[in-house]
Formats: structure tokens, C-alpha cells, sequence
């Protein structure tokens, strides 16, 4: 079935995986009689998370294990930031780049940009069909959730992009006045 929203729904079973883990390396732990070898296990056991956990930083949750090619492999494929955290990066980026009460439309957690925009930054929540309607200059966060970068403002020139791994959790666009609003017009 869907997993709608990723891994997040099931998280009720993590507990008991980690009790079963717990379980399997107490008796690991009873047939290494060597005491070293006890915390040379658990370095070789947590140091693929500490890289993902420090790699990912602040993205942690997005992280997928190698066997679908990791983040890389996982975009497109799978949701990766859905809770759009990119969008502070991408608020950050504004601020620092966008002229005085500036407007930003926003796909999705408008909330997000609220919260870190400059106070003269007008901030507005992307309605469908507002392509035609955002005049130029004004400058657009889209998250790559459910492909939307792909399609909402695709003439728009891409300033800046958050991600890691090679992996786009969200772009910061501008459309361009000689550019028609979609592909075909």
C-alpha cells in the first residue's frame, strides 16, 4: 500500500525493533569474552549513523540506507523532506539576496518562511493558478514534494536550491518577465 507520508506512520514498531536489537546483541555480547572486541562492535555499529546523523544535519530524517542508493537514490522516488525544514535554508537565502519588502509566494508550509522571513518581506501562500498572476521579480519557494518544483513555475529561473547528496528538498525561483508563465503559451 501507499505509505502516505513516509516512514512517520510507522513509528509505533520502532520500540520493539530496538527491544529484538537489544535482545540479539546482549547475546552477541555473552559470546565475545574478549572486552575490546565489546566496544569495537558498538564503534562499528553506530559510525554509519553518526555520519548520516552529522551529513544530513539538519535534514536527519530524510535519510534512506544504501539499499535503494541512499538519498540520492530516494529522490523522486520517495517523499524526502516533507515537513519542508529546507524551507528555513530557503528563507535564509531571501534575506539575504531580496530587495526591501520583497514579495514571496510560498508552495505549501508558508508558516515555515513566516517564521524566519525578514519583517518586510511579504509573504504570501501559493494558490493554484498563481503562475499567471505573479508578477516578476517576486520570488517563489517550492518544495520538491510530490514533483512540484518540476511543475509549478517551470520558466521561472532557479536562483538557489537546498538539499544534500545530490538530493533537492526545495528550489527558490523568480519568474522571468520574457517567459510565459507555462511551457506551451
Amino acid at each position: 500500500p501507499t505509505m502516505y507520508g513516509n516512514f512517520r506512520h510507522f513509528l509505533f514498531i520502532v520500540p520493539p525493533i530496538f527491544v529484538y536489537c537489544s535482545i540479539g546483541l546482549q547475546g552477541i555480547f555473552e559470546r565475545i569474552k574478549v572486552f575490546p572486541a565489546y566496544g569495537l562492535l558498538l564503534i562499528i555499529l553506530v559510525l554509519p549513523s553518526i555520519y548520516w546523523n552529522v551529513s544530513l544535519h539538519p535534514y536527519e530524517y530524510v535519510y534512506y540506507n544504501s539499499a535503494i542508493g541512499g538519498i540520492r537514490g530516494a529522490f523522486r522516488n520517495y517523499e524526502l523532506d516533507y515537513w519542508t525544514t529546507s524551507y528555513k535554508e530557503a528563507t535564509e537565502y531571501i534575506n539575504k539576496v531580496s530587495p526591501k519588502k520583497a514579495s514571496v509566494v510560498v508552495w505549501g508550509s508558508n508558516h515555515i518562511v513566516e517564521r524566519y522571513a525578514r519583517d518586510d518581506l511579504n509573504i504570501q501562500k501559493y494558490h493554484q493558478g498563481d503562475e499567471k498572476d505573479t508578477p516578476p521579480g517576486t520570488y517563489v519557494i517550492i518544495s520538491t514534494r510530490l514533483n512540484k518544483d518540476i511543475y509549478l513555475y517551470p520558466m521561472a529561473t532557479q536562483l538557489f536550491q537546498t538539499g544534500r547528496d545530490g538530493a533537492i528538498f526545495a528550489a527558490v525561483k523568480v519568474p522571468d518577465p520574457a517567459s510565459p508563465p507555462y511551457p506551451n503559451q
